[in-house]
């Protein structure tokens, strides 16, 4: 007679065995995805003279990207401007601060 843990080490072991199998298909899959991506968008080349013409793309792909990168450009300019803006105000409240503390120590 075989105790439940020996049935519960082989569920384990099977259970292991059926999710790894499942997942070397998925890495294939994978493989095989990536193999047909670098077929269909060549890189042009590292760092090359052209630097936005980094993968054969439709002309509206390209308007696309051209236009999504804009606004990520933007939102970035917004944000480092925002951050700056946080410094300054953290630097007047520093200031605020440590007048506060100077007129506390004048008082005591």
């Amino acid at each position: 007679m075989y105790s439940a843990s020996h049935f519960a080490l082989i569920s384990a072991y099977q259970d292991i065995k059926t999710r790894l199998a499942g997942l070397e298909r998925e890495n294939a899959d994978i493989k095989r995805k990536l193999k047909i991506y670098e077929i269909k968008f060549p890189m042009i080349g590292e760092f090359g003279d052209d630097r936005n013409s980094y993968c054969s793309f439709e002309p509206k792909d390209t308007v696309l990207l051209q236009s999504e990168n804009g606004s990520l450009q933007q939102r970035v300019n917004m944000l480092t401007l925002e951050l700056q803006k946080s410094k300054e105000r953290e630097e007047q409240l520093e200031d605020v601060i440590q007048a506060y503390e100077k007129i506390h120590m004048e008082k005591s």
